[in-house]
């Protein structure tokens, strides 16, 4: 009777979508763990490449007020030699000075920094923006969108009416498979995984609007791409592939023209 129940449990466990959502979730995190927090080298190294460009925005605006960015060249570059520096500033001019990245990355992450810079704060730690504490806020933040990835694109295959174990088959293979894990648990200041994590809303949303619009969602879609754009503007060609929505590009126009 104890192994039948045991089956049962297994079995009603394993029909659950969550559960693989979670193991990803859980497989990864304690990678993360390992490989990064417990690493005396690796703890300082997730912001780093591109990603320093778009989390310079968070220290830019919350810790320094400067958008010129100068403490690149300070805080960075000399007092974190731990840390892979990278300039990613350009030069319009002699006297102005950008990021070549976008915002939108670092707004996705940016309670995650808060709640980094707060807590760094409180217990009286060095709070330049560029500690381990920070760079552990950023997987984490990888690791929630992560999840938020999984979920809806969950939901966009069963608004497909895909099957079951195909649409379990086929988050799990993709998430372990294909860069995905990676650019979550390794490179995590990176875009890849917060456009991600858009566009999967994004798309769940515009299926929502598809069978009953309504203002509510119109704002919702209209937030999401303003997001996605944010974070790569290159992802706006997203709205490209809205006509397989339909059954044909005719009805889609028909859809738009009556919207």
């Amino acid at each position: 009777m104890k192994n039948k129940a045991l089956f049962h449990l297994l079995k009603k466990t394993a029909l659950n979508f969550n559960f693989w959502v979670l193991l990803c979730f859980g497989i990864s995190f304690t990678f993360v763990v390992f490989n990064k927090f417990m690493h005396p080298v690796q703890k300082h190294n997730t912001i780093v490449s591109d990603g320093k460009g778009y989390y310079a925005y968070a220290t830019g605006v919350f810790i320094y007020n400067d958008l010129s960015f100068q403490f690149n060249q300070t805080i960075e570059k000399e007092k974190h030699p731990e840390t892979m520096w990278t300039d990613y500033r350009y030069k319009i001019d002699k006297s102005k000075v950008y990021t070549k990245y976008y915002a939108g990355t670092a707004i996705a992450y940016s309670p995650f920094f808060l709640g980094a810079h707060a807590f760094s704060k409180a217990m009286g730690w060095d709070s330049d923006g560029y500690t381990a504490i920070y760079h552990g806020a950023i997987i984490i933040a990888s690791l929630f969108y992560m999840l938020l990835t999984m979920l809806f694109f969950g939901k966009v295959l069963d608004a497909y009416a895909i099957k079951y174990w195909v649409k379990v088959f086929v988050t799990v293979g993709v998430y372990f498979g294909s860069n995905w894990f990676y650019y979550t648990t390794w490179e995590a200041s990176l875009s890849h995984i917060y456009s991600a994590a858009f566009i999967a809303m994004f798309w769940y949303a515009s299926i929502l609007f598809r069978r009953e619009s309504s203002t509510k969602l119109s704002l919702t879609l209209g937030l999401l791409l303003g997001m996605i754009t944010l974070i790569r503007p290159v992802n706006i060609l997203i709205v490209l592939f809205l006509p397989v929505l339909f059954p044909s590009f005719k009805s889609f126009l028909f859809f738009v023209k009556q919207r």
